[in-house]
């Protein structure tokens, strides 16, 4: 529900958008009338998201069942065994316990919740990120007022704060949960103000990335914690929504703490963090090995040539903490130069020694191998028309007449992601909007000046990366790339043209909202396309040697780049299982290649489930 004309309503439409975008079923805005006929006491609303497929249940009892399942399958519930040390001895992993357990097995999967980051590092994983417990206090509607709420009356989540606010729930018994709020627990089983531990305060107070969180949010920590101790504080926060609600109707509930992960910058981790030492290359890894395929571990340099780009360098080192990447480290001028001798105007760096290069062209007819030689038939040569559901079976239709029939369909259309999704049904949102990335070449008598790989560090105010040092299999040196507007879907030259691409790009309003606010950029990257002097002066802060007469034009590709209606560029994986018997891959963002196994494992999983394999 949104009770303020601005702010509220614009984030709510964002909001919408996104529900699309994930195919939440049923999704609809209504007005105030609307709301009124679905809640007739939130009469403090002015717009809303409805979710009328939205759900409760007892969450305690679904998970005693999943319990059950797992006895089931063989499976033994150990309860009571704090765990003191998780050890690899060699063929067998042994967890030992306070209670002297011992559990000797082959692999490990640990999900200890507010206890995550101890036991992850307990077993030799990474520090980072850390867990700081949030306590969540809830109130109760007195049983006579709860004819006051039907079902679930949420806020428009505020990006500002960390945290969503009050919230109306139902629940299975009968009963409507009011909040909760979001105070700092005083442990980490901290259900209540009398919940203290010496140990966990410590560890917090110790915790630079608690103090970069509290310090631009103290005003609203001091409101929360006002909240939790004055009721008539929260119930100001219920009134929005409901304003019959009483002091009187109210009374203290339960608790609950959050295991809020946290980075050592104060940013909270709001999406799945795995530790297992970066499956995705080191898979690619074994990939090539298993296959035969070369390969060179070059290594990659993340340089900041100035101040500001230094400060970046730094969360973006945390981040590569996070994820795991082997042997990262951070290095100063004079380690620059000693793995890459002419980068003479890097500061300081990110030094990458695992990263490495292979053809790709290669390990993907390697994959084609594999799924023939699993039973599959790869059909090129056939543009899809249309692709139907017409009962038992889908029609893929294709404009040589070739039909294909199936049971399911998985598509991954890339620059046609889009139009191939819409084609069968599927969501119009996101849009793809094709880019080129035009590259440079370094002569042959000149490529002694690289060794690996030399990257900027990402500037978030622009969405692409900028121009840096690739070296290739066949011991080339490509430059670049830059980021122009392309004139069409595979528009790969400033003469490849499509008037029906255009027209499609000139009436995309998100296109419209991502261009104005980067206009700047956009001009200096289309003058770079066309003058070579300019990106020459791009590719000279890292190595000042390179000369105009060094570099010549080389390829180019084009970025299938999904884009909101909101100008906002999608940077995750999106998919669309809207259509029965289908699963739309609508963007698989980069590093894909490097992850191209791990993400093959994600689409699996996902047409497992879409598909109810």
């Amino acid at each position: 529900v949104s009770t303020q004309s601005t702010g509220e309503s614009e984030r709510l439409d964002v909001l919408y958008d996104k529900g699309l975008q994930n195919n939440v079923p049923g999704l609809a805005l209504v007005d105030r009338k609307e709301i009124l006929e679905i809640e007739p006491y939130c009469t403090g609303g002015l717009r809303a998201i409805h979710s009328p497929n939205t759900g409760i249940v007892d969450w305690k009892r679904v998970a005693c069942s999943y319990g059950d399942d797992f006895k089931a399958g063989g499976g033994t519930i150990v309860t009571g065994c704090e765990v003191s040390n998780i050890k690899d001895v060699g063929r067998e992993i042994r967890v030992d316990c306070k209670n002297k357990t011992r559990i000797t097995t082959k692999h490990v999967i640990t999900c200890a919740g507010l206890y995550s980051d101890r036991v992850a590092v307990q077993a030799g994983g990474k520090k980072s990120p850390r867990i700081v417990p949030f306590r969540g206090e809830y109130l109760e509607l007195r049983a006579d007022k709860r004819y006051l709420v039907r079902g679930n009356i949420y806020p428009v989540p505020n990006p500002k704060f960390p945290f969503l606010g009050v919230h109306y729930t139902p629940r299975m018994d009968g009963s409507i949960w009011l909040g909760p709020n979001a105070v700092l627990a005083g442990a980490r089983e901290g259900y209540s103000w009398s919940s203290l531990s010496k140990k966990d305060i410590a560890e917090m107070v110790s915790f630079s990335g608690l103090w970069k969180l509290a310090v631009p949010n103290l005003s609203y920590g001091m409101k929360e914690m006002a909240k939790s101790a004055l009721l008539p504080l929260q119930l100001a926060d219920l009134q929005k929504f409901i304003p019959e609600v009483k002091l009187t109707d109210i009374v203290r509930g339960s608790a609950g703490v959050r295991a809020q992960a946290m980075s050592a910058d104060g940013s909270l981790v709001d999406d799945f963090q795995f530790d297992d030492s970066c499956p995705g290359m080191l898979r690619t890894y074994q990939y090539c090995d298993e296959r035969a395929i070369p390969y060179k571990k070059c290594g990659k340099l993340i340089v900041a040539t100035n101040e500001e780009e230094s400060e970046r360098l730094d969360v973006l080192y945390d981040k590569g903490l996070q994820n795991n990447v082997p042997g990262l480290a951070l290095v100063d001028r004079k380690e620059i130069l000693e793995i890459e001798p002419y980068c003479t105007g890097g500061l300081r760096a990110i030094h990458s020694p695992n990263t490495g290069i292979v053809d790709w062209k290669r390990v993907a007819c390697s994959y084609g191998d594999d799924f023939k030689a699993g039973g599959g038939t790869i059909v090129t040569g056939c543009e899809v028309s249309n692709i139907k559901d017409v009962g038992r079976e889908i029609r893929v239709d294709c404009k040589n007449k070739t039909r294909i029939t199936t049971k399911h369909v998985i598509t991954c259309a890339g620059l046609y992601s889009d139009r191939v999704a819409v084609q069968a049904g599927g969501k119009k949102s996101p849009r793809i909007v094709p880019f080129r990335g035009e590259y440079l070449e370094l002569r042959a008598d000149k490529r002694y000046l690289v060794r690996g790989n030399i990257y900027p560090v990402p500037n978030p105010k622009f969405p692409f990366l900028g121009v840096h040092y690739t070296p290739r299999m066949d011991g080339s040196i490509w430059l670049g790339p830059n980021a122009v507007l392309a004139g069409a879907r595979e528009g790969y030259s400033w003469s490849s043209l499509s008037k029906k691409d255009i027209a499609e790009m000139v009436s995309f309003s998100g296109l419209w909202k991502l261009a104005v606010p980067n206009l700047s950029y956009g001009m200096k990257e289309m003058a770079k396309s066309a003058l070579l002097p300019l990106q020459l002066a791009d590719l000279q802060k890292f190595i000042p040697e390179v000369k105009l007469t060094d570099i010549v034009r080389g390829s180019a590709g084009v970025r299938a780049q999904a884009m909101s209606a909101d100008g906002s560029l999608v940077d995750d994986f999106q998919f669309d299982d809207s259509c029965p018997g289908m699963l739309h891959v609508r963007n698989a963002p980069s590093p894909a290649a490097t992850s191209s196994l791990a993400i093959a494992d994600l689409v699996v999983d996902r047409a497992t489930a879409s598909f109810n394999l």
